[in-house]
């Protein structure tokens, strides 16, 4: 038996080859070797702080996530996620260029002997930036319009400043910060909380991105919200103009102002005081500018916030004086004694003189005057009396009028009668009475 073990030894190592290869063959046919891309492996970085420690931030330009080829037994193979693998980046290996390798490897120490990987991203590229700080000021920008019968009277804003951290391509995008305020919403003065906001020089919102920081992200805007009204203005004047000239008006370019407070409610007029608009002594028009804004009551504004200068005229003409004629038939006698006739040694007129404005004596007739002479307490003879007139407002007596009149007793004209037509204007009737105009 030993030798016919021994006689057939090669043989029995050739059956035993022929085995194994069989096996193999077996094996293969069953769970063959195969290839598989997998991508989407995400990449972890590792010692960041190489670039944040100074001052800087970092931005992945490629190389976030890896891809790989995976060989080994379908039965491995097909099974096989993303998650099966970790990939790993070192910013400490990171290279001159800002170039950092990826490295790629398996998550489950089963697979390391049965399945290779043969890496397709092997560099993760960065961007790398200073961290630039800066201060701005905040601005208020005013939407929509107030509601009507309202202005914004004050406007304020708190922190009036704001510190920007970020990157230095973010802070140079930066032109302005900005809070906005819907002025369309507010009929009442009031205090709002407001997002910052920032913008480029064209107009757009920049995108602070994750890398920024602030050192407050709202400000509060406080608002005086002011009720509107319209009044007019009214002048007066100081002094008196000279001899023979008189103020007839106070002419202005603009009469009425809008204007803007809290309380409006007692204020009808804007009152310019005599002091400014002084025509003493005066012969010609008084011409004056006049800044509205320094005589508005307190907490009252104009309207439309600009200085309103007034254009005023103080009027001043001179007086006219003219002679007129009133028949002595047409003065009033008072108190005649029964005892006496009334004569007018000058003539059937008494000469007045009235000064007035030209315009004021359009419309004057001497005719329609009351006139009216008082001879209370007078003897027989000639008097010099007063004459009293009633004029209009607009018109004065330039001298005092008097009259000459003839007091004769009827005891001596007893049983004489004038000859018919004779000049003079008599009387011994006692009229009724006309009380004067003041």
């Amino acid at each position: 038996m030993k030798k016919i073990l021994s006689n057939n030894l090669l043989l029995k190592l050739l059956s035993v080859l022929f085995a194994v290869m069989l096996w193999l063959v077996v094996v293969n046919i069953d769970d063959p070797t195969v290839s598989r891309t997998i991508t989407g492996i995400s990449v972890v970085i590792q010692n960041e702080e190489v670039i944040t420690g100074q001052e800087q931030v970092y931005e992945v330009v490629s190389g976030d996530s890896a891809t790989i080829v995976v060989k080994g037994p379908r039965s491995y193979v097909d099974k096989m996620t993303s998650d099966d693998f970790i990939a790993e980046a070192s910013f400490r290996e990171m290279s001159n260029v800002y170039a950092v390798p990826i490295t790629v490897r398996h998550r489950y120490s089963k697979y390391e002997k049965s399945v290779d990987i043969t890496q397709k991203t092997t560099t993760m590229t960065l961007k790398i930036e200073k961290i630039i700080t800066r201060n701005y000021e905040i601005q208020i920008k005013e939407n929509e319009e107030m509601s009507s019968g309202y202005t914004l009277g004050s406007k304020s804003v708190r922190p009036t400043t704001v510190e920007v951290s970020a990157p230095e391509s973010v802070i140079n995008l930066i032109n302005k910060a900005v809070v906005e305020v819907n002025l369309s919403k507010y009929n009442e003065s009031t205090t709002v909380s407001l997002p910052i906001k920032f913008y480029t020089k064209s107009g757009s919102i920049v995108n602070l991105g994750t890398y920024t920081e602030l050192s407050t992200d709202t400000a509060e805007v406080s608002l005086g919200v002011y009720s509107v009204k319209e009044v007019p203005l009214k002048f007066t004047t100081v002094g008196k103009p000279a001899d023979g000239y008189e103020l007839t008006d106070v002419e202005s370019d603009i009469r009425t102002v809008k204007i803007a407070g809290d309380n409006l409610a007692g204020i009808d007029t804007i009152n310019i005081p005599g002091e400014v608009i002084d025509v003493d002594g005066k012969n010609n028009d008084v011409k004056l500018s006049i800044d509205i804004a320094g005589y508005l009551p307190d907490g009252v504004i104009l309207y439309d916030g600009d200085e309103l200068i007034v254009n005023v005229v103080a009027k001043i003409e001179q007086l006219l004086t003219k002679r007129f004629n009133i028949r002595t038939k047409d003065i009033e006698i008072r108190n005649l004694s029964g005892d006496y006739t009334v004569s007018y040694p000058d003539g059937d007129s008494v000469a007045v003189q009235i000064k007035g404005l030209s315009k004021s004596f359009e419309n004057f007739d001497v005719d329609t005057l009351a006139a009216y002479i008082d001879l209370a307490n007078l003897g027989e003879g000639e008097n010099i009396v007063g004459l009293n007139i009633s004029l209009p407002d607009n018109l004065s007596a330039a001298v005092s009028p008097t009259v000459k009149v003839q007091l004769t007793s009827n005891q001596t004209t007893a049983g004489t009668t004038p000859a018919d037509g004779d000049g003079e204007n008599t009387s011994t009737r006692e009229p009724d009475t006309v009380k004067p105009t003041e």
